[in-house]
């Protein structure tokens, strides 16, 4: 495959990845309205559940992360790529190689590595996926911590990465500052609200 057909599918996998970290954000800012709201974790367990029993919103979920986990593995192409033809930005590699290393260690850490208690909500048992992460934000500084690092990584690298795929597409120069402020919008907004959920879990809950 050669490299211009990488970098196109590439693009269409990074504005998949970028609606799965959306999804995956508003979801969990629903952690944080649950603590403020004293709900006991009702908004983000329903959410949760819904998540994965409704078809539509399970097969969107799914897609949205199979264009991420595609991203990832055509990105480390491309940058092997140019490090063997000494090109591009060592900054982006970097931030990526990091990101993936955090990405991994988050999925073992709330996918793999965890006992989950059911709660009865609307009559129906649910897993109190709340009460597992909120606890494990409060009680875990490091991984907290790592957590707020890797939010502001992010926002960083889809600004740059976003940036880097407006220049390659002809776009008329009058659209391209309100496309720059869309992004670091998107952007810095992301890396708040990754910061915002074990932050209040640390300080407030």
């Amino acid at each position: 495959m050669n490299k211009p057909i990488i970098s196109i599918i590439s693009s269409i996998a990074g504005i998949c990845t970028l609606l799965f970290i959306v999804l995956h954000l508003a979801v969990n800012l629903l952690l944080v309205l649950d603590a403020i709201a004293n709900t006991q974790g009702y908004y983000y367990n329903s959410m949760h559940y819904f998540m994965q029993h409704n078809s539509v919103a399970y097969t969107l979920e799914k897609t949205f992360a199979l264009g991420f986990v595609l991203h990832i593995l055509l990105a480390n192409i491309l940058a092997f790529n140019k490090i063997r033809n000494k090109q591009g930005s060592k900054d982006m590699i970097i931030m990526g190689f990091l990101l993936l290393i955090f990405t991994v260690l988050h999925v073992l850490q709330f996918k793999v590595k965890r006992t989950i208690e059911y709660v009865e909500l609307d009559g129906v048992l649910k897993p109190d996926i709340y009460q597992f992460i909120s606890h494990f934000f409060s009680s875990n500084w490091l991984y907290s911590l790592l957590y707020m690092f890797s939010g502001i990584l992010l926002g960083v690298h889809l600004q740059n990465g976003f940036v880097s795929m407006i220049k390659k597409i002809n776009i008329d120069k009058k659209y391209q500052k309100l496309i720059s402020i869309t992004i670091k919008i998107t952007s810095y907004s992301i890396m708040i609200g990754f910061l915002l959920i074990p932050l209040y879990f640390l300080f407030f809950s």
